[in-house]
This record gives structure tokens, C-alpha cells and sequence, in this order.
């Protein structure tokens, strides 16, 4: 991918970094976006956003679709930390699939 787009080392560590980054930062209101929305609704949307990162990482001409791709991939796919209290939790606790 470097190579094809003509990235040096460091532009292709920072455009990784922005997945991380979008990843951390969707955190933040996750948890009121999934009191609001409900799992299912959230899940699908971010799953969906998940996908449109990784067209755009397959089908990216250049740094900036690139980094545009990465970041919707990152927030896309924050749910993934929520684990033991995701959808597929069977814990009462988690409050899912009541």
C-alpha cells in the first residue's frame, strides 16, 4: 500500500495511528449513543460505517481517502470494546436482548 501510494514510512504510521485515534475517541459517547439508539440500531450503524472505511481504504487514489477510510473504520468498529456487555452478552446485567 505504501508503495502503490507513495508513503513514506512515517505518513503511513500516522495515517495507521488514525484508526486508533477515531477508535479512542468514539468511545466517548458511545455509551449515550447506545442508551439512545439501543444495541441493535448502534451496532448496525457503526458496522455500516465500518464498511464504508474499508471501501475507501480499497478503493483510495491518495493520503486524504485514505485517512478518511481509516478514521470511519476506527469508529466504526468501536463497539467491539464493549466485549462481555455486547449484544451477544447473555449477563442480566448488560441490559441487551430484554
Amino acid at each position: 500500500m505504501a508503495k502503490d501510494l507513495g508513503l513514506s514510512p512515517g505518513s503511513l504510521g500516522a495515517i495507521n495511528a488514525l484508526f486508533f485515534l477515531a477508535f479512542a475517541a468514539a468511545q466517548v459517547p458511545l455509551g449515550h449513543v447506545l442508551e439512545r439508539w439501543g444495541p441493535s440500531r448502534t451496532l448496525a450503524a457503526l458496522l455500516a460505517l465500518a464498511a464504508l472505511g474499508c471501501g475507501l481504504v480499497a478503493a483510495a487514489p491518495g493520503l486524504a481517502l485514505l485517512a478518511l477510510g481509516q478514521l470511519a473504520m476506527g469508529a466504526g468498529v468501536a463497539l467491539a470494546l464493549v466485549g462481555p456487555c455486547g449484544p451477544t452478552s447473555s449477563s442480566p446485567q448488560s441490559g441487551w436482548g430484554s
